[in-house]
């Protein structure tokens, strides 16, 4: 979908970046940087692009109107007008520093490019690259004077690992463009969205990925409140997840009745799930292709394990036709117990 073989690095700005929150302010080039050797340009676009995930894409959003989303305006204006970029770069500087208010931000050099020839779904565009980088790591330099060799420490900037970036595709204007984002902030720490919610405001694009990922997601959190309502017994739960990712996994498509009628089975739980997905507005696919990719990240995280106390661990598998285990509690002992019915021992 996305190839930046022959893509070429035109323009470059660098800003630094500062926390609001400490008052460390913004320190402006004065002009853009000078890029005219390719050897330089082929290490910064691999920088620059070598870490984004090019499956899972995004959008430009405004609850109201997408024309009041800072970055999307004012790369719109880019988009009508190459050379208006280094005056876009300071007003992406300052609305970036205006959302660096939480105090775990770091500071940082802003790079913001203009990347011509890169390819989406066969045809050739330009995109606009918005990049920060925030860590220092020691490097050894080794010098060599008069038949002699000396050490020293340095710092500088780790280019195999990109923290905040994204990618806007000069496409698709008025859904908000295509939008590639990388963010190496943790997920649950509190200023994870300053990135891609405060500063960016993304939405996901609802394509195959899209609707993968989320239809585990609903099935997952399906089968955990069952288990919450007494219904389900945890090893079944375990199972009925194994066999909802045994299902992505084994099928090309999703039918969201063939789902239902193989893997749910019960009447009324098809009912409730049917009810569930007609009620999500994020969801209004019942067929859609599904993306393997996403299948087996999701078979990575996936924990088929029941946790007894600290001392035991059981380790469930689906479709397991030589065992059974039964579930019960001893009034003497007031306490549970799991029994395990096999046929022979491994």
């Amino acid at each position: 979908m996305f190839d930046f073989f022959n893509a070429n690095l035109e323009q470059l700005i660098v800003h630094k970046i500062g926390n609001k929150l400490r008052e460390e302010g913004i320190i402006f080039s004065e002009k853009p940087q000078d890029i005219q050797d390719e050897n330089m340009k082929e290490i910064l676009l691999k920088y620059f692009l070598s870490s984004f995930n090019f499956e899972k894409v995004y959008r430009f959003h405004h609850e109201s109107d997408l024309n009041l989303n800072e970055i999307y305006t004012y790369l719109s204006r880019v988009f009508r007008m190459e050379n208006e970029l280094f005056e876009e770069s300071s007003n992406i500087a300052r609305f970036l520093y205006s959302k660096s208010y939480h105090p775990r931000i770091k500071s940082g050099e802003l790079y913001i490019s203009y990347i011509s020839n890169c390819i989406i779904n066969g045809k050739s565009t330009d995109c606009i690259g918005i990049f920060k980088s925030e860590n220092r790591d020691h490097f050894l330099k080794v010098n060599s004077e008069e038949n002699n060799l000396s050490i020293y420490v340095d710092q500088g900037i780790d280019m195999k690992r990109l923290e905040k970036g994204c990618i806007v595709f000069n496409v698709d204007e008025k859904q908000g463009y295509k939008v590639l984002v990388i963010d190496n902030t943790k997920s649950n720490s509190e200023e994870a969205k300053y990135w891609k919610v405060d500063f960016l405001n993304v939405t996901s694009e609802k394509n195959n990925t899209y609707y993968t990922e989320k239809y585990i997601k609903i099935c997952n959190n399906f089968y955990d409140k069952a288990y919450e309502s007494g219904d389900y017994e945890k090893q079944e739960i375990i199972e009925k997840k194994n066999q909802t990712l045994n299902y992505f996994s084994s099928n090309d498509h999703f039918d969201i009745d063939d789902y239902s009628s193989r893997i749910i089975k019960s009447e009324k739980y098809i009912n409730e799930f049917n009810k569930i997905i007609k009620s999500s507005e994020e969801i209004p696919m019942s067929k859609f292709n599904i993306e393997p990719n996403v299948v087996k990240k999701e078979i990575k995280k996936f924990k088929n394990i029941i946790k007894l106390d600290n001392n035991f661990e059981l380790t469930i598998k689906t479709n397991n036709k030589d065992g059974e285990l039964e579930k019960g509690f001893d009034e003497e002992k007031q306490m549970f117990f799991y029994k395990i019915y096999y046929k022979r021992e491994f």
